[in-house]
């Protein structure tokens, strides 16, 4: 109880700084929460306690944690878009529903809403669960966060307190500095504008990122650089080339990247598709295998069952509240929305397994479905689609599948990781919710303390999205996403290449200052892995203890920025 009861503290703390994170940078910090958590619960226990926290607490405590975490993508992150799509859009012209947004009050139709969204999003967990051992046992899939993790809990009781003080420190240093003094990235996406306009050349300096790469497997990160110099230094200069960028000579890699972002999303649609069919043909025999079996084994059949029924209910609300919309078509496509659903959920597990963290990279795939059959106005894609929506199983899935990979690796019930998984999340979702209320409430939308100027090219696509705008997705650019995700694919088959068409899609998804450092913890891991076994051991369990650092630098770093903000009011 002593360690659950830190869980829930340390995930009070979390959800609130992953609310503000999320909020201001646009990156979610959910699928990392895992680690961080278990370094603050296992610091509080040995300071409150002053003994070393057993090892299946320190998990479960870990787990309740997370759920907070995971919830904030869902309630104050969504609230918080919404709010902000509400600002630059006209409520009659896309059908933005009051109890969707920031009106000054939190009502008991916005908590609602937020409350059915979350019990949709938690059936993500139950489909998890019920395909982890294909994903872990068939797959033997790594999920690097799972095995970051499953090293914290058992390295910070081995080692002694100095070895285990030292990496951590060192990252939440390091973290805290670059989170204080912003430094730059080292770009030279401006000067090279002039002679290749397009091409985006730049390296980030957030450690947390390298760390992060450094986790990965080495084809892994190599797929995920090579993903992303592709698209920044081919692809984008091509689009200029055919007229549908029009980039400024002066532009920084991040303003590249935000305004090629429409463009970038449907290359990610050609490339999701691809990528799902070679993969689909690549594991149908493993996947046969997993049908059989969940055909046979009742229990876990009903659990599918269950979360499909779950799933089927987020109908009813836009039968109430959409009948203007809806026609034998679109009823059909609703339907058929469940089994893609389902699909786009396993590919996500696949992508977390490989690479650690997706964001939300398979997922506007639902959006497109959505845009080509019709539907218009922001209600339907509310309740529907996964990248603008809330609902959001696709997401949780693969957090929960990665403490499922550690829970087996360390012994534990998977099933019981799975539902306090589950219940963590519906107890924290109105916490998590309230939180966006309460920073709306004390900043607005406009404040340089908490600046959301991030979502506003998000916020205008999704505009455009709403209204029906042929300009939001470029069927030609699609096209372009699938050709060349063939032809690595050709490439990688022929070639036998290890590296993963996941990970080649994952790097499309990033920004341009990134991908470098993906090439470059690539090279420095194939170094240290010809020094042998041990090193890289060692290595990668300081890695995820200083990664832990970062994360607990973060939570640091946003508690004194808002607490400098209140001084100042």
């Amino acid at each position: 109880m002593k360690a659950l009861f830190l869980g829930l503290l340390v995930g009070l703390l979390i959800g609130f700084v992953d609310t503000y994170g999320y909020a201001v940078t646009g990156y979610t910090t959910a699928e990392l929460s895992p680690i961080t958590s278990a370094i603050l619960i296992y610091t509080l226990y040995l300071l409150l306690f002053k003994e070393k926290i057993p090892l299946i607490d320190h998990f479960l405590a870990t787990v309740l944690a997370t759920g907070f975490s995971l919830t904030t993508t869902i309630t104050s992150g969504m609230y918080v878009t919404y709010t902000m799509l509400s600002k630059v859009s006209e409520h009659d012209l896309i059908k933005l529903p009051e109890w969707t947004y920031y009106k000054g009050f939190l009502d008991i139709s916005t908590v609602s809403f937020f409350l059915f969204s979350t019990s949709i999003t938690i059936s993500g967990v139950l489909i998890a669960h019920v395909f982890h051992k294909h994903f872990i046992e068939r797959e033997r899939l790594p999920f690097p966060i799972g095995i970051a993790l499953t090293l914290t809990l058992s390295m910070v009781r081995l080692l002694k307190s100095k070895n285990v003080i030292i990496p951590i420190l060192i990252g939440f240093i390091l973290e805290f500095l670059f989170l204080t003094i912003s430094p730059s990235s080292i770009d030279i996406t401006p000067i090279i504008q002039s002679i290749f306009p397009g091409v985006s050349i730049a390296l980030s300096l957030d450690v947390m990122i390298f760390l992060i790469a450094f986790l990965i497997p080495l084809n892994t990160s190599l797929g995920i650089g090579l993903g992303n110099i592709i698209t920044y230094t081919l692809i984008t200069p091509y689009l200029v080339y055919l007229g549908l960028l029009q980039p400024l000579l002066t532009m920084s890699s991040q303003e590249l990247a935000i305004a090629s972002s429409p463009l970038i999303a449907s290359l990610l649609i050609g490339s999701i598709i691809t990528t799902t069919v070679f993969y689909i043909i690549q594991e149908r025999r493993l996947y046969i295998s997993t049908i059989k079996y969940l055909s046979m084994a009742r229990y876990e059949f009903k659990k599918l069952l269950i979360a499909i029924a779950i799933l089927s209910t987020v109908i009813i609300p836009l039968l109430l509240t959409s009948t203007d919309i809806l026609s034998p078509l679109t009823l059909l496509v609703v339907i058929f929305l469940i089994p893609l659903y389902i699909l786009i959920t396993l590919m996500t597990v696949r992508a977390v397994g490989e690479t650690g963290t997706t964001s939300q990279s398979t997922l506007p795939v639902i959006t497109l479905t959505l845009f080509m059959s019709g539907f218009r106005g922001a209600t339907p894609y509310i309740f529907l689609d996964p990248y603008t929506g809330v609902p959001m199983p696709q997401f949780v899935a693969g957090t929960s599948t990665t403490l499922s990979k550690s829970a087996k690796v360390l012994g534990i019930d998977v099933e019981v990781t799975s539902y306090l998984l589950m219940l963590a999340m519906l107890v924290s979702a109105p916490i998590t919710l309230l939180y966006g209320h309460l920073l709306l409430s004390i900043y607005g939308v406009e404040s340089t303390k908490f600046n959301l100027i991030r979502w506003l090219p998000t916020v205008t696509w999704m505009k455009s999205l709403y209204t029906g705008d042929l300009s939001t997705f470029n069927l030609g650019v699609i096209l372009l996403g699938i050709l060349i995700t063939v032809v690595l694919g050709l490439v990688f088959k022929l070639t036998k290449s290890a590296i993963s068409l996941f990970s080649i899609m994952l790097g499309i998804t990033l920004t341009p200052d990134i991908g470098v450092i993906f090439i470059i913890t690539s090279i420095i891991k194939y170094v240290v892995l010809r020094l042998g076994s041990e090193v890289y051991e060692f290595i990668l369990t300081n890695t995820a203890l200083a990664l832990a650092g970062c994360g607990v630098g973060i939570a640091v770093h946003t508690l004194l920025s808002i607490f400098q903000w209140c001084e100042l009011c």
